[in-house]
């Protein structure tokens, strides 16, 4: 059961040194006690003294706005222990910042010290209420210490979707303990609000909560087996492990044929950690021990044959310092299900990231000048399909490069720019392209091209190698080589901006189109999506032989998808 409200009692508890909250992961509080041996706050490991707590000890937290908060009750901490954690409810830890001072507070049911200043919401501070975890099949409990009550104390609760508060009267003892219970039967919601009164100078006073702002609990989408810890709270199976030390982090999906692994951090007492898995669909598990590596981590490795769709069950155990089973992660019952994909890619996923489309027509055309007469136009028209697997697209399509240029001269040196060593030069051709995708971030284009001019037909080939989402940040490497044309190095980085545009710089180092002298451009490309079915790209850039040889590079592009 965890504190949710804390005050003094009447008796005075005797407390242990204060210490301060180091770490707040989710509803994990990690807190130091007693003295510190250069504890950093916010570190992943901190290196203190504790001191041995008795089983009613309890850890209160001074919170930034300078009220107690109750972190836990009664949870284990040895001497020596390294790091210590309570796990709380999640509204409580967000109420909780590293470098908070930590109290430790020995007595029975305490509360945070009478001198303190109170929260201002005018509830009593001598009343401590706690909850059981709220479960759809199981007793609600409230467990209510009021030292000075007068035994008058009511439950107010209603579910999501009700207006009205039902009323609860609870049954007190004579150590000024209130209990109640909402039956599980009348569980009509995941989320119950509530709040209680108690009497007060012949006035009802709320507590934790009222009507209009009242406590909240909700239940888990799926409820997980749990074992009781005496007299408090309940945990799962797998925080019983994590109490000692145990992290495991779960695979996600794998795909077909793919080795299934598994790693685990159990460190002293916790040992024999060990995979219990299946197939989805069998009625049996496989039992195999974990191996040890360095740093008290296990691995195992379930292999490549023994991985079927469309899912692998699991659950694990490991064995405490006294060599009882613990359910560490999962249980037989209820086992963590890990996704088998019989493909690389989900086509139905990977076809929404394109906006729907698998198809694209599109025509590119540009002029290269490097000054003076020296000049080629190319253009290409093409169309495109995504199978959407490891070869993951098919291009097709023509296109031509017309220009002219200087021959070297035959004797070597520079070239000499002159109408009579002007050559004019045509190359005409058709390509298959296809994208080999290996992985979301890695990509390699193979293009095949069959061409003629007037000295006949040639063949090219260019390959481009891309890391990084094709539709995100990427950097594209790549080259061409075409008989009787020349080559060409690309060097180009794509960056999106947006969902509707992507921009890219680019560097060609090439002897386009001649074969004969190199030169560089450079460029800068805009890819524009006007609609989910139509894009428009412009480039405009540089491009020079020597410093005296500079000319424009222009082009233009259009796309349609569907």
């Amino acid at each position: 059961m965890l504190l949710l409200t804390g005050a003094a009692t009447a008796a005075e508890p005797s407390r242990a040194p204060a210490g301060q909250v180091v770490k707040v992961t989710g509803d994990r509080v990690y807190v130091s006690i007693g003295s510190q041996q250069g504890a950093v706050p916010g570190a992943p490991v901190v290196l203190f003294e504790t001191v041995s707590l008795p089983t009613n000890a309890s850890v209160m937290a001074r919170a930034s706005s300078h009220e107690y908060v109750p972190v836990a009750r009664s949870f284990l901490i040895e001497v020596g222990e390294r790091v210590s954690y309570a796990q709380v409810e999640l509204r409580v830890a967000e109420r909780l910042s590293i470098g908070d001072r930590v109290e430790l507070v020995v007595g029975d049911r305490p509360g945070a010290p009478s001198d303190e200043p109170r929260d201002g919401t005018g509830e009593p501070h001598d009343v401590i209420v706690g909850t059981s975890p709220y479960k759809t099949d199981s007793p609600l409990l409230f467990d209510v210490f009021d030292p000075i009550g007068d035994g008058a104390s009511v439950l107010h609760y209603r579910f999501d979707g009700e207006s009205e508060y039902a009323r609860l009267a609870l049954a007190g003892s004579a150590d000024g303990h209130y209990h109640a219970a909402i039956p599980p039967e009348v569980h009509r919601a995941r989320t119950v609000s509530w709040y209680l009164t108690v009497k007060r100078s012949d006035a009802l006073t709320f507590v934790a909560g009222n009507p209009a702002q009242p406590a909240r609990l909700q239940a888990p989408r799926e409820d997980v087996s749990a074992a009781p810890i005496p007299e408090w709270r309940s945990v799962s199976p797998e925080r019983r492990a994590a109490q000692l030390g145990y992290d495991h982090a779960r695979p996600i999906a794998i795909s077909w044929g793919d080795p299934l692994g598994f790693s685990v951090y159990a460190p002293p007492p916790l040992k024999a950690p060990r995979v219990h898995y299946r197939a989805a669909g069998d009625l049996t598990y496989v039992r195999e021990a974990m191996q040890l590596e360095p740093n008290d981590h296990f691995t195992f490795t379930v292999p490549p044959d023994a991985v079927t769709g469309p899912a692998m069950e699991y659950y694990l155990t490991v064995e405490d310092g006294d060599g009882h089973e613990l359910l560490a992660t999962g249980t037989p019952e209820r086992p963590i299900a890990v996704s088998v994909k019989a493909d690389v890619f989900d086509v139905g996923a990977q076809q929404s990231r394109y906006r729907g489309h698998r198809h694209r027509l599109a025509a590119f055309g540009e002029v290269v000048s490097f000054g003076g007469d020296e000049f080629y136009a190319h253009w290409e028209a093409d169309y495109f399909y995504r199978l959407f697997s490891t070869l993951y697209r098919l291009r097709m399509g023509l296109g031509s490069y017309n220009g002219q240029g200087y021959h070297l001269p035959p004797s070597g040196g520079d070239v000499v720019p002159s109408e009579q060593n002007t050559v004019g030069v045509a190359w005409y051709y058709g390509y298959s392209e296809f994208e080999w995708r290996f992985h979301k971030y890695f990509a390699v284009l193979t293009k095949f091209m069959l061409g003629i001019n007037n000295e006949g037909v040639g063949v090219g080939v260019e390959g481009v190698l891309r890391i990084g989402d094709e539709l995100g940040l990427n950097l594209e490497i790549g080259g061409l080589r075409a008989a009787n044309l020349g080559t060409s190095g690309l060097f180009r980085l794509n960056i999106p901006a947006g969902r509707d545009w992507m921009f890219a710089g680019s560097v060609w180092v090439e002897n386009l189109p001649l074969d004969e002298e190199t030169g560089f451009r450079m460029a800068l490309d805009a890819n524009w999506f006007v609609s989910d079915n139509l894009s428009i790209m412009a480039r405009v850039g540089l491009a020079a032989r020597t410093i005296d040889r500079i000319g424009p590079n222009v082009g233009l592009g259009v796309a349609g998808h569907f």
